[in-house]
């Protein structure tokens, strides 16, 4: 990620982003670990990229 990406991001953005399916995205949602949206507007769910990755490199090891 060299290039200047904004910090949230959508669901959509956060499946691509990740390489899994939106079912499998929303049972990891559901995870206590996994990072909290931001609710900008009721029917609009953010998550911050840099959480996202967080949490993806702690599942790694």
């Amino acid at each position: 990620m060299t290039e200047h990406q904004p910090e949230l991001i959508s669901v959509r953005e956060a499946l691509e982003e990740l390489r899994i399916s939106r079912t499998t995205f929303y049972k990891l949602k559901n995870r206590a670990d996994f990072p909290q949206p931001v609710n900008l507007l009721p029917r609009r769910t953010l998550f911050r990229r840099s959480e996202i990755w967080a949490w993806l490199e702690n599942r790694r090891r």
